[in-house]
């Protein structure tokens, strides 16, 4: 027995998000180049970008205070991070070792 389609009342037939080039992960995270699925004309993401004779140049995108800014930043966030991890681990280890002996 085979199900009847759901059919919606507030459903107009549009598609919202195309997933037809969507495909499913390799279990083991294996990429093979060759293999895109059934929608070989899908378009590329991320788009590329043109081709420029000076890659290097960034003049417009961001400057070097903002680029510096940013580094600050995310080095503050992680050191945020990893600061409670590092007190923890520095504890167990001294007490650990200061009442095993």
């Amino acid at each position: 027995m085979a199900r009847e389609k759901k059919t919606y009342a507030d459903d107009d037939g549009r598609t919202i998000a195309d997933m037809s080039g969507v495909t499913r992960r390799n279990l083991w995270g294996i990429r093979i180049p060759g293999d895109k699925g059934k929608n070989d004309s899908s378009p590329e993401w991320p788009p590329q970008e043109e081709n420029s004779d000076r890659p290097w140049d960034t003049s417009g995108q961001i400057n070097r205070e903002e680029r510096r800014a940013y580094i600050w930043g995310a080095l503050g966030a992680a050191m945020l991070i990893g600061l409670p991890f590092a007190v923890v681990i520095a504890a167990a280890i001294y007490l650990i070792g200061h009442f095993h002996f």
